[in-house]
């Protein structure tokens, strides 16, 4: 070959054109897809999961373990958002594997996002552990995230699969 870097160039041209139009796709999609927002109490069904968030609690310091080392105090100007939820596997053919500090996080009505802490998580009695589930079992605990005290309109996303759109909770 004698000209190497135009055999390069035109290879680099084509995967940038495949990508602009794997980016169009993606964005007509999620126009397509709206995501609709559930209740407290209310139960959503996504790719072979039930989730059901049952009560929103807030604390200033959080210590149910009776362990000093396992407390956890919020920062300043923040408050612990602590959510009661349970995940069920309604699909009887495959494991499902859970793991909210990857995929969920809390939004609120400014834009800031937090995702679940591993103190906060360590300090509830009844923290929401990650794992598999098998066909037709539930997981229900609580999951923390520290969030701005003044905040409003929190929003829960729990996203179990990328190719779908997460499931919101308003709280």
């Amino acid at each position: 070959m004698k000209n190497p870097p135009v055999c390069y160039l035109s290879v680099l041209v084509i995967f940038a054109l495949f990508l602009s139009g794997c980016a169009n796709e993606s964005t007509g999609g999620e126009e397509k897809n709206q995501t609709k927002k559930f209740s407290v109490g209310e139960s959503a069904s996504v790719d072979g999961m039930n989730i059901t968030v049952y009560s929103v609690r807030y604390a200033r310091v959080i210590d149910e373990r009776g362990e000093k080392f396992l407390a956890v105090t919020a920062s300043n100007g923040k408050k612990f958002l602590i959510v009661d939820m349970s995940l069920e596997n309604t699909d009887p053919s495959r494991i499902q594997v859970i793991n909210t500090m990857l995929n969920s996080e809390v939004s609120d009505s400014a834009g800031y996002k937090s995702k679940p802490a591993i103190p906060i998580m360590g300090a509830l009695q009844k923290g929401l552990r990650a794992g598999e589930l098998a066909p037709g079992e539930t997981r229900r605990g609580e999951v923390g995230y520290e969030v701005m005290e003044d905040s409003k309109d929190y929003v829960l996303s729990y996203n179990l699969n990328p190719v779908h759109p997460a499931v919101q909770y308003n709280l």
